[in-house]
C-alpha cells in the first residue's frame, strides 16, 4: 500500500487495517487484538498520515482517523 498512498484515501487504509485488527481478534482473542491495534496505529500514523517517516501530524484533524 505504500506504493499507492499518494492516491489511496485515509479512510481506505483505516479500514484495511480495521479488517485486520477484527480478523486477528476474533482468531487470536483480545491480546492479539489489542496488540494489532497498538501496531496499527503507530504504523498507520508513521507510514500514512503526513508528515511520514514521523509519529506527528501536520493536520489536526488527522487525530480523529487514527482514533
Amino acid at each position: 500500500m505504500l506504493a499507492f498512498r499518494g492516491t489511496l484515501d485515509k479512510a481506505q487504509i483505516a479500514l484495511f487495517y480495521i479488517i485486520i485488527v477484527l480478523a486477528g481478534s476474533a482468531s487470536g482473542g483480545r491480546a492479539l487484538g489489542i496488540m494489532l491495534a497498538c501496531l496499527s496505529f503507530l504504523s498507520f500514523n508513521a507510514l500514512f498520515l503526513p508528515p511520514y517517516g514521523t509519529l506527528s501530524l501536520a493536520n489536526p484533524w488527522d487525530w480523529f482517523v487514527l482514533i
